[in-house]
């Protein structure tokens, strides 16, 4: 059983980002001998020496930082790939969902969750991938999408503002729809998943891009 408590202690703590320089540094060290690479500015000697000090003084929360940043890993592998098939094979759109200050007032996040899920079932498209994000001023929620659909009556949406552009198939603009998609993964995931996936995906498209 996941201990979820614990799991946002280590969060919090901040051992998640020391353990991914500490990891980044050895990945450095092992791949490039510390020659034409430029991920961390942390030396591979003082990343074996944080790395031992954690292991032996503070191992079980070391050991779930680790963990946390491997999956952290595989989910944004997992999604990039999942826009890069999207954007292989369809025209798509990046979408940003908002709500009115009335639907904040009467309705759960959970509930608006249901709300963007619904709604982009309702599109019938062959794929999206949606997650909740926050303003970095106010902090206000709102949901952004990455949808395999090229047009639609955005008006359509009755719970806030919808606004949308169609997405660039180059590698920066792909960068900016996953970051934009998982900036809020790991504060969102400590007891579930925060991305919604399209449950009519077909996997061997999967097998076919990889």
């Amino acid at each position: 059983m996941i201990d979820y408590e614990f799991k946002a202690k280590v969060l919090k703590s901040g051992l998640c980002k020391l353990q991914k320089k500490v990891s980044k540094a050895i990945f450095k060290y092992n791949q490039y001998n510390n020659i034409g690479s430029d991920l961390t500015d942390l030396s591979y000697s003082s990343a074996v020496k944080i790395h031992n000090f954690q292991n032996h003084t503070n191992k079980e929360m070391w050991k779930e930082a680790e963990k946390i940043n491997n999956a952290t890993y595989h989910r944004v592998k997992r999604l990039k790939k999942r826009i890069e098939i999207m954007l292989a094979f369809n025209k798509c759109q990046f979408l940003t969902f908002t709500f009115t200050d009335k639907i904040f007032a009467s309705t759960s996040e959970l509930t608006r969750r249901r709300y963007v899920t619904r709604y982009l079932d309702s599109l019938n498209c062959e794929d999206y991938v949606a997650n909740i994000d926050f303003g970095e001023e106010n902090g206000r929620e709102h949901y952004h999408a990455v949808v395999a659909k090229d047009f639609f009556d955005y008006t359509t949406w009755s719970y806030g503002n919808l606004d949308g552009e169609l997405c660039n198939k180059n590698a920066k603009a792909l960068g900016k729809y996953v970051a934009k998609l998982t900036n809020h993964a790991i504060k969102e995931t400590t007891k579930r998943s925060s991305l919604i996936y399209c449950r009519k995906f077909k996997l061997e498209k999967m097998a076919i891009y990889s």
